[in-house]
């Protein structure tokens, strides 16, 4: 009876979806890697997309000199 069979097991299936995995980031710096994980977590850019509106909502909104714009 080998009790570090099912260790070893599964230590391969893990091995298998992180070579997938690396080979999508192959050759990209970090900061690539975060954007593109970013891009994919939808609601993480719905809430950037309504936090940035509601910013505008609120600059436009307070009459603000901002630049050379007003």
């Amino acid at each position: 009876m080998k009790f570090g069979r099912k260790k070893e097991l599964e230590t391969t299936i893990e091995s298998g979806e992180n070579a997938i995995a690396n080979k999508e980031v192959e050759g990209l710096s970090q900061g690539q890697i975060v954007l593109r994980r970013f891009l994919r977590h939808r609601a993480a850019v719905i809430s950037l997309s309504v936090i940035t509106g509601i910013l505008l909502f609120v600059f436009s909104s307070l009459d603000m000199k901002i630049g050379p714009f007003q």
